[in-house]
């Protein structure tokens, strides 16, 4: 199982550049809204999609958790080896206050002045 991540450790290290959001939402999940900084590789493209992924750490985010567990488990089958799942999903990382980017917006939107805060925390 990938090891599990909380939504502001994952935008944290995301930010610092020591791994790569991965959306698995499909497609209108994805366009409708989704994490800031993410990449899109939905579910149902998986683990062909994988090999167009950075190399290094993945983190994996979905809805509430559980397709982003999928996407880590066929990630580890397929030989990557630093693989996490984004507890709770966007959800979770809505609750924290991160920030999404949602239709039409080429800039994320911060989900209030704690996502800023909570980012830089250690």
């Amino acid at each position: 199982m990938p090891a599990d991540l909380s939504p502001v450790e994952a935008r944290r290290r995301a930010v610092d550049g020591e791994l790569t959001l991965v959306d698995v939402r499909e497609d209108d999940e994805w366009a409708a809204r989704h994490p800031a900084g993410a990449v899109h590789a939905a579910l149902s493209t998986l683990p062909a999609s994988l090999s167009d992924l950075p190399d290094g750490p993945l983190a994996f985010v979905c809805r509430t958790g559980n397709r982003s567990a999928q996407g880590g488990m066929q990630a580890l089958r397929a030989g990557r080896s630093s693989v996490y799942s984004v507890a709770g999903g966007l959800e979770a990382w809505e609750a924290a206050g991160l920030p999404v980017v949602l239709p039409g917006r080429e800039d994320a939107v911060n989900n209030g002045d704690r996502g800023a805060a909570a980012a830089r925390e250690d």
